[in-house]
């Protein structure tokens, strides 16, 4: 299989994840649903965009996979990894913010004062829209 098909099947399963999510939360109370609707919905639309973009792009000369793109790729496993064990140590709210925070300064290069401005935003946009909602986010061990 060329790598531009397995491309094309992949983002085919991911908006296919995202689908079912969406579809899945119709049946939930209102206040539980907005949240897997809104990211099931915005996920089929951005895999939907990425998808014809990939079907879109000339097919070049296929390249095989080099042992650079597998460091990127345990790289940021390594990054989920991480996000999923700050959830379990101090909740999903502080996580997150503390996570866009050091996702931006170490790999978007951004600078201190931005990337610690995009962790507080993100922090502060969860709490609102937890607050708004009366949605009960993910609390951690030692807090949050």
């Amino acid at each position: 299989m060329s790598r531009r098909l397995g491309r094309l099947l992949l983002l085919v399963g991911i908006g296919l994840l995202f689908g079912a999510a969406a579809w899945t939360a119709r049946a939930f109370p209102f206040r539980a649903r907005v949240f897997p609707m809104t990211v099931g919905g915005v996920g089929v639309l951005v895999t939907l965009a990425a998808f014809i973009r990939e079907w879109m792009r000339d097919a070049g000369p296929e390249t095989m996979a080099g042992p650079g793109d597998r460091a990127d790729l345990l790289r940021y496993l390594g990054w989920v990894l991480g996000y999923y064990v700050l959830i379990w140590l101090a909740g999903f709210v502080i996580a997150s913010g503390v996570f866009v925070a050091a996702f931006l300064l170490r790999e978007a290069r951004a600078r201190p004062w931005a990337a610690t401005l995009g962790g507080v935003v993100t922090g502060a946009a969860l709490w609102a829209l937890g607050a708004v909602l009366r949605l009960q986010w993910i609390p951690g061990r030692f807090g949050g």
